[in-house]
């Protein structure tokens, strides 16, 4: 069974994660500026909750073992091996943010 959850943008905050609940799972949601972005809650170097990450600059920190995530794209900047983070469906209506599970 697929699972929705809905933000709405403007309760983000700006230049930092927000964890959102999706079905037994979640979901980090960024916004930086204008754009949104949303990946699994899960760092590929050991499953580290990527939302709770420090954002500087467009770049997530896992809070679990530092590496560094660009947030547009998802690739890992501080360890080019790593895998980049896994992007989850969403679609914008309006102000809501619609995840897809």
């Amino acid at each position: 069974m697929a699972h929705h959850a809905t933000v709405e943008r403007s309760a983000l905050p700006e230049d930092q994660g927000s964890v959102v609940a999706l079905g037994d799972d979640s979901v980090a949601v960024f916004r930086i500026g204008e754009v949104v972005t949303v990946y699994r809650n899960h760092c590929p170097h050991r499953g580290g909750p990527i939302g709770e990450g420090l954002v500087v600059g467009g770049v997530v920190t896992c809070p679990w073992h530092g590496n560094k995530f660009d947030v547009a794209s998802g690739r890992c900047v501080s360890d080019p091996e790593l895998p980049a983070l896994s992007r989850a469906r969403f679609r914008i209506d309006g102000d809501r943010i619609v995840i897809e599970g």
